[in-house]
């Protein structure tokens, strides 16, 4: 009995242990082991960040675009006339996602002050959080299944 019940804690928490740290990931390791010279390293990293950031934001308009011209018939809400249900609902989603990117800076700065802000990886773990971040994002915004524009 003991055992079985050993096995299921085991089973239970092996997920917990297969996640990755925030601070790290693919693009990191890929870069220092691609670039021979430290500092081309870093630039090589704060290069994928700055293209993660871009790829969110990329989706964040098509996904925009996408809600204005699905939703785009008039609210019933008297306090709404005039406004689609499109309008409406793309200003809390890009409300949302300002409150969203505040949250990552926020999560982020923490992560990467775990191994103190002078530290030489500092940005490196800072820029892998906001890229790990962004992919999971990217997902949750998929998520929301909105057909194409057109």
């Amino acid at each position: 009995m003991k055992e079985k019940f050993f096995m299921l804690i085991v089973l239970l928490t092996l997920p917990l242990c297969a996640q990755a740290k925030l601070s790290s990931g693919a693009e990191r390791d890929l870069c220092f082991k691609e670039q021979k010279q430290i500092a081309n390293a870093y630039n090589c990293f704060s290069a994928k960040a700055k293209k993660s950031e871009k790829e969110l934001d990329k989706v964040i308009q098509e996904t925009s675009k996408r809600i204005l011209a699905n939703y785009d018939y008039f609210t019933e809400n008297k306090q709404d006339a005039g406004e689609t249900v499109g309008a409406i609902y793309n200003k809390h989603f890009l409300d949302a996602q300002t409150v969203w990117k505040n949250y990552r800076e926020k999560q982020c700065l923490g992560v990467s002050s775990s191994i103190g802000e002078r530290a030489y990886d500092y940005q490196s773990y800072k820029d892998q959080c906001v890229i790990n971040l962004n992919k999971r994002h990217i997902e949750e915004i998929h998520l929301m299944d909105l057909p194409p524009v057109g």
